[in-house]
């Protein structure tokens, strides 16, 4: 998954968190890819503001 720019960055961070906050199983594949992503592109930040390090 790539990554555009902080403002698409700040998007899949909320849309991880949403997801996380389901509690779906069927939708941890995608929260873990988003989360991934993130992590992998300079954006560990967000991971931590939104509160998306883990399941």
């Amino acid at each position: 998954m790539t990554i555009r720019d902080a403002a698409h960055a700040r998007e899949l961070a909320q849309k991880a968190k949403a997801l996380k906050a389901t509690h779906n199983q069927a939708d941890k594949a995608e929260f873990e890819k988003i989360k991934t992503a993130l992590l992998s592109q300079g954006y560990g930040a967000l991971v931590r503001e939104y509160g998306i390090e883990s399941w």
